[in-house]
């Protein structure tokens, strides 16, 4: 595998203490949550040790989802750990899923043992548990005064949770947080079984028969990543996943999966990390058919879809990655060296009489060519080459940017002005296209750019060796 490809690792530990109590926890039978008990043996603890050491150790950048059965702050033992980690040069991140009400006791306390600057935590609001004013205090205090990178999680069970769910997301925005809704599930479902998933049953929303993405729209939410999700649930199968190329998963007992679907189906294991002679070798090629006819339910899981990749989130800035400011200047100034910028235009008078274009680059674009391609050179715009149609003018754009990409991998934009359907085109062809493709995302022109460029402009930027 290529060894300077972060791999995203979600391990779910045996930790179980929890002071809450909720009757839609998914931690249910034998591997329950508990309000008296940590852990289950010692056994389960030294093996939670021994698999964060793995995780912590490998020869390649990793970002962890460090998940639990319980509250990852109601136990000494598993900060402890989740403190050494954020420390390993080789950790970009490890992320944290808490309900919020222990954080202003414990943070201040990890701040000697941990790189707070690392920690991610999505904090889940449950409604009746804690007051929604401390709740959002918790979440603040972890974002302002420590540098986390703090997602403030809502869960969807019915219709009427929108108002509430309303509430969190006003409360949210006021203080500054991100926000998320999540589709809330059903934990008596069963999730092991080969023939399929019942969606209405898994997902108490939908046996309303309503709409769910309005609903979803209405709270504050992506309708965008709610459609992702049900697509994961419902028809994952034969649908390319790069899950096993740069995403695994790791169960309680340290058996290692392309995901938690695969797990849940005992199928593909890739061997235990605990085993001493455990050695990973993940797929080459990004792109693989899933083979689950359904049941992939955790957006760990579904946003490896090919069809969700522009909804995967990244390591953006230093203060995720706990850089300090002047390495995060150098690593974008770097970057930003590096990048080739290539766009497509109907006509090139309105960047002419902006200044943006020579005037001999503007007349060969407006007088000889249908569809003038530029390039950005030592910060100017200069015609690239010179292209009648549409068709071809499109094929062109997309040859010149997988040359910029190379062979070792890249990050990619692809932007836009009215022509949305044109650069998801665009999109598609460049993830089967470039290598290794580290992160790609489709955005509009803004109206500085777009006022020059006209609308139907389209432009691709990429950075070789991708951005990380």
């Amino acid at each position: 595998m290529n060894m300077q490809r972060p791999v995203r690792i979600w391990y779910v530990a045996a930790q179980r203490l929890c002071n809450f109590s909720c009757d839609y926890c998914v931690s249910t039978g034998e591997w329950a949550k508990s309000n008296r008990q940590d852990w289950r043996t010692e056994q389960d603890r030294d093996d939670f040790a021994a698999i964060v050491d793995w995780i912590g150790t490998r020869p390649f950048p990793v970002d962890v989802r460090l998940g639990t059965l319980g509250e990852p702050f109601a136990s000494p033992v598993f900060l402890d750990r989740a403190a050494w980690l954020t420390r390993q040069p080789g950790v970009r991140f490890v992320e944290l899923l808490s309900n919020a009400s222990l954080l202003q006791r414990r943070l201040p306390k990890l701040e000697a043992t941990a790189n707070l600057g690392k920690l991610s935590l999505w904090l889940t609001w449950h409604d009746g548990q804690m007051p929604l004013d401390k709740f959002i205090a918790a979440a603040r205090f972890a974002q302002d005064t420590y540098g986390c990178f703090v997602v403030v999680n809502t869960l969807l069970f019915a219709d009427h949770d929108t108002t509430t769910i309303t509430a969190v997301k006003a409360a949210a925005d006021a203080a500054g947080l991100r926000f998320n809704v999540d589709l809330g599930y059903d934990p008596s479902v069963p999730s092991d079984t080969e023939t399929g998933t019942d969606t209405t049953a898994a997902v108490p929303v939908l046996r309303t028969g309503g709409d769910v993405l309005a609903a979803v729209a209405a709270c504050g939410g992506d309708p965008e990543l709610t459609q992702a999700a049900l697509v994961g649930l419902t028809s994952p199968q034969d649908r390319a996943c790069r899950a096993g190329s740069d995403y695994v998963f790791i169960d309680i007992h340290g058996d290692l999966y392309r995901c938690s679907r695969y797990a849940a189906l005992g199928r593909h294991r890739y061997g235990n990390v605990l085993d001493p002679n455990f050695d990973l070798q993940l797929r080459e090629n990004t792109w693989a058919p899933c083979e689950a006819a359904s049941g992939c339910a955790n957006k760990e899981d579904f946003l490896n879809l090919r069809l969700a990749e522009h909804l995967r989130p990244t390591v953006v800035g230093g203060a995720r990655a706990g850089e300090a400011r002047d390495a995060v200047y150098a690593r974008a100034g770097a970057a930003a060296a590096r990048a080739r910028t290539f766009i497509l235009v109907n006509r090139t008078e309105q960047l002419r009489k902006g200044g943006r274009l020579s005037s001999a680059a503007a007349f060969f674009g407006s007088e000889l060519v249908t569809k003038p391609l530029l390039h950005l050179v030592e910060g100017k715009l200069e015609l690239r080459e010179k292209v009648r149609t549409r068709s071809r003018a499109y094929a062109k754009l997309v040859a010149a940017a997988v040359d910029a990409a190379g062979r070792d991998g890249a990050a990619l934009g692809v932007q836009h002005l009215g022509a949305a359907e044109a650069a998801e085109n665009i999109a598609a062809q460049l993830r089967e296209q470039v290598p290794d493709v580290e992160e790609l995302h489709v955005t509009e022109f803004g109206p500085t750019l777009g006022v020059h460029l006209g609308v139907g402009a389209l432009g691709v930027l990429v950075v070789p060796g991708g951005c990380a």
